[in-house]
């Protein structure tokens, strides 16, 4: 049989060495870890940020659509009394048109009836 003998300062040497090993590679490791989670945080925050870029950018729109809607809903309400007025007739300006329409009807009605018995050929034997 062989007898192995390994010096003790031997035995402690490699098992300084074991336990530095494994903990550097737990260093290690854990700076991976740590550089992954530093790099989806920063994809997160961005992503987050584009987000809330694009949410407020929506928001923005839609208040100005809004504005713009009910301008637009005001002012076809002002139209809308407009033309009420009007097909009323409580405009002066309205009244005085449809009463010179009406006046110049006649006169050009009177103008016809003058023209038609001025053309008219007479019966009575007259020439």
């Amino acid at each position: 049989m062989v007898e192995w003998s390994i010096p003790a300062g031997t035995v402690a040497l490699i098992g300084v060495q074991t336990i530095g090993f494994a903990v550097g590679v737990a260093k290690a490791s854990l700076s991976i870890q740590r550089a992954i989670d530093k790099k989806f945080t920063e994809h997160d925050l961005s992503f987050a940020s584009v987000r809330s870029e694009f949410y407020k950018g929506q928001a923005d729109h839609k208040a100005q659509f809004l504005e713009s809607l009910n301008k637009c809903g005001g002012d076809i309400r002002d139209l809308a009394h407009r033309v009420q007025t009007l097909e009323a007739g409580q405009d002066e300006w309205t009244k005085s048109l449809r009463r010179r329409t009406h006046e110049l009807a006649n006169q050009l009605n009177d103008v016809v009836l003058k023209v038609d018995r001025l053309e008219r050929p007479r019966t009575d034997g007259v020439k």
